[in-house]
C-alpha cells in the first residue's frame, strides 16, 4: 500500500477537488451573508410610519368582522 496518494492525474484532482469547492463555498457564503447585511442597514435606516384609521383601515376592519361573523355562523367548509 501506498503511504501518499500519487501527486498527478485522477489523485491529485480527488484530493484537491472536495478542498477547493470547501474553499468556494466559503467564500460564496461569506458573500451572500455580506449582502444580507448590507440589505438589512440599508431598510432598517428608514422609519416606519403608520396611519392607524385611515380609510383603507376601516375598510379591512369592516370585512374581516364580516367574514369572522360569517365564519362563526357556518364554520369551516
Amino acid at each position: 500500500m501506498l503511504a501518499a496518494p500519487a501527486k498527478s492525474g485522477f489523485s491529485l484532482v480527488a484530493w484537491l477537488a472536495p478542498i477547493t469547492g470547501i474553499a468556494v463555498g466559503g467564500i460564496v457564503l461569506w458573500l451572500v451573508i455580506r449582502k444580507w447585511a448590507r440589505r438589512g442597514k440599508e431598510s432598517s435606516s428608514e422609519p416606519v410610519t403608520l396611519n392607524p384609521g385611515t380609510a383603507d383601515d376601516e375598510k379591512y376592519s369592516r370585512q374581516l368582522e364580516k367574514e369572522l361573523k360569517d365564519f362563526d355562523d357556518k364554520g369551516f367548509r
